[in-house]
């Protein structure tokens, strides 16, 4: 399953925008990222073609690197941050989350200890 920009709903996203928690196709970002002085400055990566030099970074914990994306949460997340925060109800167990681009998943439990969150 593809993720569908946020904008037009029509074409396959091809970056995360971090400031705009959008993903976007090729054209949208061109026309939103080059409104002004501002938006081209906005932190965006790839969301087809990886690259390790810029890899994005959890929302909750920026120290770490992301896993995954959450559609409905608009957020990126480390694979420490996903399950409590998605195992925490029925709702959203059912989010729609899709794994960035390029990231390794090994079947190996997390080398962080467990978290605790607090969410406002």
């Amino acid at each position: 399953m593809k993720i569908q920009c946020d904008v037009c709903d029509k074409d396959e996203a091809s970056v995360f925008c971090s400031p705009n928690e959008a993903a976007l196709c090729y054209e949208c970002d061109c026309r939103i990222h080059s409104a002004n002085k501002l938006a081209c400055k906005h932190l965006r990566f790839s969301l087809l073609h990886p690259s390790f030099k810029v890899a994005p970074h959890c929302d909750v914990y920026q120290e770490r690197r992301a896993f995954l994306i959450c559609q409905e949460d608009k957020a990126i997340l480390c694979r420490e941050c996903n399950l409590p925060i998605h195992m925490a109800n029925d709702h959203t167990k059912k989010h729609n989350r899709f794994l960035l681009t390029g990231v390794i998943h090994l079947c190996t439990p997390p080398t962080h200890p467990p978290m605790k969150h607090v969410i406002p």
